[in-house]
């Protein structure tokens, strides 16, 4: 019955999250207009440095204790601003080293690559000073995971091709300086898993055998599988000539319940520099 009110639960907020920019577009308090769209693009390519806190509870482990510990990574980030339409593309990476509530120890190894496009929608707020950007995301992610103590003769991941709306609230606070706050969720996915039951002894550690592995018999899951939550919220300030500093906060959450329950949550702290023309 919990899971079953855990579903509804989940689907009403990625409902939610979906119908926001309709919502937002469809009120009728009084706006400021639209400002004009810029002459010139603005592009954007940043390095980003990343550190957290993980925790994974995987039910396919025959004893699936929650294992955590401390998570770094980074990415590369790209963005392109075009008028009232921003493109963004995000290769990402990261390492987690865990252990158990008894101290047994384990590690993840995370890799991601996202697509993102929105559209400046509207002004909101008493002043119209925010910009609602709204619009959607591609991506595939991998987390892999080793269990030496638990499990040394088999890795375990889960990985996933997903799609979704993204929506992005922005503003500029002071000068030069740019707050943001985004949510992106998938409303549907393919996700490979490893299988329950497997006949046969040791997985190759070679990195070709890995990448066949972790992508193979992927399969379609809805909102009600597979829920994958990515929240942040960032302030961006310049630095001299054509730099940019951002300092910002993500918040990570993946539940996927085929063929047996997997939960990932995870929030890090990140700073990104970056080059902007």
């Amino acid at each position: 019955m919990s899971h079953l009110i855990l579903r509804v639960f989940s689907v009403g907020v990625i409902l939610a999250v979906f119908s926001l920019p309709c919502a937002v577009m469809a009120a009728d308090e009084p706006v400021a207009p639209e400002p004009a769209a810029p002459s010139a693009k603005t592009e954007t390519l940043g390095l980003l440095l990343n550190l957290g806190y993980y925790q994974v509870r995987d039910h396919t482990l025959q004893n699936p204790h929650r294992h955590q510990g401390l998570l770094v990574g980074g990415s590369l980030d790209y963005e392109r601003q075009s008028g009232q339409l921003r493109h963004g593309l995000s290769l990402g990476f990261g390492y987690a080293s865990l252990s158990d509530a008894y101290g047994l120890s384990a590690y993840s190894v995370l890799t991601g690559l996202r697509y993102e496009v929105q559209r400046n929608v509207r002004k909101i707020g008493a002043e119209g000073n925010w910009s609602l950007y709204a619009g959607g995301f591609l991506s595939y992610s991998a987390d892999v995971a080793i269990y030496p103590f638990t499990d040394e003769a088999h890795f375990y991941w889960l990985s996933s091709i997903s799609a979704g709306p993204a929506v992005t609230f922005e503003r500029n606070v002071w000068d030069g300086a740019l707050a943001r706050i985004g949510l992106r969720a998938p409303l549907a996915a393919y996700v490979s898993r490893p299988p329950l039951e497997r006949f046969y002894n040791n997985d190759k550690d070679k990195m070709t055998y890995i990448l066949s592995k972790t992508n193979e018999d992927m399969r379609f899951r809805t909102i009600d599988e597979h829920i994958a939550i990515d929240g942040e919220a960032s302030l961006r300030f310049k630095l001299a000539g054509r730099m940019v500093e951002t300092l910002g906060y993500r918040l990570s959450y993946t539940r996927d319940t085929a063929p047996v329950m997997t939960q990932i949550l995870s929030h890090s702290v990140f700073i990104r520099i970056s080059a902007q023309w």
